[in-house]
């Protein structure tokens, strides 16, 4: 049986346990990593469906990875989230621009809101195994 490959990239080890958690036992591969950096490596090496990222993070932050893997990866959706409201209305245009999508999560999530937006992600690209 083949499985989503997701990604999950925040520079808070608690939110990145949490993430990782919630999304255990469904039917994804996922990977979780604290930095935008450590994330285009994994990525040079594996393909992903989907990339969760924390948009504010030391280094490079969620738009610039969101950049990166559209570099070199069309096909990889990319979901930046974030606490910051004003931050992440301000990245709109320029995440459009770099190849992401209307995929937009406001933390702190509301349970279900992970897999909802997975799942409609997955939908969207018919990756159904």
């Amino acid at each position: 049986m083949c499985k989503a490959k997701i990604m999950i990239v925040d520079d808070e080890p608690i939110v990145l346990r949490a993430y990782k958690k919630e999304l255990e036992g469904q039917d994804y591969s996922i990977t979780a990593v604290s930095s935008g950096q450590e994330a285009i490596a994994k990525a040079a090496k594996e393909q992903f469906d989907i990339i969760l990222t924390d948009l504010i993070m030391p280094g490079m932050n969620g738009l610039e990875l969101c950049k990166e893997i559209k570099k070199n990866s069309q096909a990889t959706e990319v979901v930046l989230m974030s606490g910051y409201h004003e931050e992440m209305q301000k990245s709109w245009i320029e995440f459009i621009r770099a190849g992401g999508r209307d995929f937009f999560l406001r933390k702190p999530l509301s349970p279900g809101e992970l897999k909802d937006t997975i799942n409609t992600i997955l939908i969207e690209k018919k990756k159904r195994c």
